[in-house]
């Protein structure tokens, strides 16, 4: 191996920070895969491994420190090891060792530790050892990346007879790791091929978190190329993090090819950021930097044909999802509301705003070029035959932007299709492509958590299929959990997934009438989305499985569960539970589902999961204070589908209360106002002098909903003045039919005349009625006949049957 240790301490720390993230990610990786590696020291005297890294146990103890002394040991080794002052020291241990090399701190520069092996210690070298040379066969989990390396100097002496071939490595299950710090001459300055392979997610890097980052390292990094100019210094390099390539074969082309595991972010962002660089300098007419940097963003098209593989000419080719939009932004034909388009031009700007500023712009476009071939370096980790480029990367998440769970198993399944010998590129286009589009990577809150759409949408496809809880940070692990358990062929998940999210974005996209657009109206109102993976299972078991009026019956059973117990104010706690064996209940006779879900509902016992009688749910709709006892919006919720049930097929169809911004337009009004004591005189007849009606006007019978300006406008007027109000800008059924005219049940004489206890008693009697019609019990569910005027106006959220199967397998 050829290594050259840095040469000034504040090298050393600068390649120490380069790498840290890419160093404990790899480590994490050979953990995983109990591999033996060659672990390489950097020994400058900012290059000492910190923290965790020097000499910790498999169980996070910490070595403890010995005198150094050289030693000669060949089993069950309990001590750090140490290296004598100075000289060429070689120290060989064969055994279980508990715990890992420590050096002398008094040694000179740099280190090599060679280990083939398991043992659970970490590799560590003290700053200032001259070369010895280290060598443990035990089974060691040490990191390539425990300490720095830096290009160019001499190569360190070999271990004399303890040297070990490549093939006894791979024979005691080793494997070297290659790593080199190199600046972009030896990435972009010969012709090759960068490949992001399919599994990899879209460009996602943007101006708050990346971008401005990267340009000001940069600019700092040219500024102190001109100042070391002016002074005659040789300027520190800048390191831009690490990438991680395997080696492929493409046959049909003569270019050197690599596939890029992990680092595209990184890499696609240079190539952007070069181009606006270029296109700075073409409008400078700096024709010198212009052929300088096109050697670093195409190709020579002598070694390919251009006509028949035109994507040759880039040097890093994008993901699929990527690939048009990186060809037309790199041809200067870019669709200008493109990521890849606002990285080009937030760069250009900011790179002519920068050289606007110069009293000499070409010296410093030059300065800048100088400064992107020579300054700014990366850690390249080259993965060999026997590394796995799945686990890589899942494992490496460097400084870039977090992988999304997605991501992991967009890889996962990837990786097996193309172990299998199945097309990938065809899959990725009849299956996967959709998901690599914006729509799918929208952010979600869920709970206190925020995640892609995606995420979400395969948490309740996972749940649905495995019918085990789990967190949404253990997402992929459960997925791959699941995908190893089962014996389906990769294409089966993928054909899957996609038929899933089919019907996942109708009910996403499910306009806000009809049975399913109410229940799932009414669900995003309340923020939740535990009956999701039901859902999903009854809406994949397709209408020749499971009929749309037996759907019907069940999502209406779940609303009511849900509405009953949030209008009690009872907890919702549980329900990740409820709707698994919810789950699990349907699949025990998918054609007659819908009875099946009832009657696990109705089995339900405890505090946190029984379904409230009609008794108890009429109870609390006449009596209880809702207003102030439940969550605004449930309060809400529960005006809106009266003022809908209240309806009738010859209403007119107003645009309210229908749709999810409703709460923004109607507002929750009382009819006799909380503070009623001014223009609302006792009843003569109450002996209590009102006091009951501090709750009263809080509950079902004194509500109704008005529009935001007329809400403020009413106050705290009197019955006539309101109700003229009311009649003359009010549309609603609710306020119309029930509260300025005499309900359906109700008794009492010149209903219009005041507005008191009696009539809002006898208005909650009624509403209680309607919204025991509207959420009924399970015994009035089974009872009702196929149909009926709910599935009439219910629109048609129908998907069409798998293929050869009508339920989930």
């Amino acid at each position: 191996m050829s290594v050259s240790p840095a040469s000034s301490p504040a090298r050393g720390n600068r390649f120490s920070r380069a790498i840290s993230s890419a160093r404990s990610a790899l480590t994490v990786y050979l953990r995983r895969r109990r591999t033996a590696a060659w672990v390489v020291s950097a020994g400058s005297a900012g290059a000492r491994p910190q923290g965790d890294d020097v000499g910790r146990t498999s169980r996070g103890d910490r070595a403890r420190k010995v005198s150094p002394s050289p030693a000669s040991c060949s089993n069950a080794v309990t001590h750090p090891v140490g290296a004598s002052p100075g000289g060429h020291t070689r120290h060989r241990c064969i055994g279980d060792l508990e715990v890992g090399h420590g050096a002398d701190p008094e040694a000179e520069a740099g280190t090599v530790v060679l280990c083939h092996g398991d043992h659970p210690g970490g590799a560590g070298a003290f700053p200032r050892q001259k070369h010895p040379v280290q060598e443990c066969r035990g089974t060691s989990l040490t990191s390539f990346l425990n300490a720095g390396r830096r290009i160019g100097g001499s190569d360190y002496p070999a271990p004399d007879n303890h040297s070990v071939s490549d093939r006894e490595r791979r024979e005691r299950g080793g494997m070297p790791v290659r790593a080199d710090t190199v600046d972009l001459r030896r990435i972009f300055g010969r012709d090759v091929r960068y490949m992001v392979p399919l599994f990899q997610r879209p460009y996602v890097w943007n101006r708050d978190d990346n971008w401005a980052a990267l340009w000001e390292d940069i600019r700092r990094a040219v500024e102190r190329v001109e100042r070391a100019a002016e002074t005659g210094e040789s300027p520190a390099p800048h390191f831009l993090g690490a990438v991680v390539f395997e080696e492929m074969q493409y046959p049909s082309s003569s270019l050197e090819t690599r596939q890029v595991i992990d680092g595209q972010q990184r890499l696609t962002t240079l190539q952007l950021f070069l181009y606006a660089v270029r296109r700075c300098a073409s409008a400078r007419s700096h024709d010198r930097a212009v052929r300088l940097l096109s050697k670093f963003l195409e190709n020579d098209e002598d070694l390919f044909d251009r006509a028949r593989n035109p994507d040759h000419l880039y040097k890093v080719w994008p993901t699929n999802a990527d690939r048009a939009q990186f060809a037309a932004v790199m041809t200067g034909a870019s669709d200008s509301h493109s990521q890849m388009a606002r990285a080009v031009r937030y760069f250009e700007v900011e790179v002519d705003k920068w050289l606007g500023d110069a009293t000499q712009p070409l010296e410093r476009l030059s300065a800048l070029v100088q400064t992107a071939r020579e300054q700014l370096r990366l850690v390249i980790i080259d993965l060999e035959e026997h590394d796995d480029a799945q686990v890589v990367f899942e494992t490496l998440n460097s400084r870039g932007t977090p992988l999304e769970h997605a991501d992991l198993v967009k890889n996962l399944l990837f990786r097996d299709a193309e172990h299998a010998g199945a097309d990938v590129d065809k899959l990725y286009r009849a299956y996967w492509a959709p998901f690599d589009e914006s729509e799918w990577r929208v952010e979600q809150t869920t709970g206190r958590i925020t995640r892609s759409r995606l995420d979400v949408f395969l948490t309740h496809w996972l749940v649905m299929r495995t019918r085990r809880e789990f967190h949404s940070s253990a997402l992929f692990k459960e997925f791959e959990r699941w995908l190893r358990d089962v014996d389906i062929p990769t294409e089966r998940v993928f054909a899957e997934l996609a038929r899933y999210a089919e019907i996942y974005d109708r009910l996403d996209e499910a306009p806000s009438h009809g049975v399913e657009g109410r229940f799932l109206y009414r669900m995003k109102v309340m923020q939740s989305s535990t009956q999701m993976p039901l859902l999903l299972f009854l809406y994949g078991l397709g209408d020749d499985v499971l009929p749309p009026w037996r759907r019907q019956r069940a999502i209406r059973a779940v609303d009511s569960y849900i509405i009953r117990r949030a209008s009690l104010n009872l907890s919702n706690r549980d329900y990740n539970h409820v709707f698994r064996e919810l789950v699990a209940a349907a699949a025990r006779n998918p054609t007659q589902a819908d009875a099946e879900v009832i009657r696990a509902i109705e089995g339900l016992q405890g505090h946190h999961r029984y379904w409230p009688a009609d008794s108890e749910f009429r109870s609390a709709l006449e009596v209880d204070p809702l207003y102030v006892r439940l969550y605004r919006r449930t309060a809400r919720i529960l005006l809106e589908a009266l003022e809908d049930e209240l309806r009738t097929g010859h209403t007119e169809q107003l645009t309210v209360p229908a749709g999810e911004h409703f709460g923004a337009k109607l507002t929750i009004e009382h009819v006799m106002p909380q503070s009623w004591e001014e223009n609302w005189p006792v009843l003569v007849e109450d002996e209590n002098d009102g006091s009951e009606r501090h709750e009263l006007v809080h509950t079902l019978g004194n509500l109704t909903l008005v529009t935001g300006r007329l809400n403020p406008a009413l106050g705290n007027m009197g019955w006539e003045d309101k109700k003229q109000w009311i009649g003359e800008h009010s549309l609603l059924r609710l306020t119309h039919g029930t509260l300025l005219r005499r309900p359906p049940t109700a008794t009492i004489e010149n209903w219009e005349d005041s507005w008191d206890e009696h009539r809002i008693r006898a208005r909650g009697a009624y509403l209680a009625s309607v919204a025991l019609s509207i959420w009924p019990s399970g015994e009035e569910l089974l009872a009702s006949e196929p149909g009926g005027e709910a599935a009439a106006r219910s629109p048609d959220l129908r998907v069409s049957p798998a293929a050869g199967s009508g339920s989930p397998p």
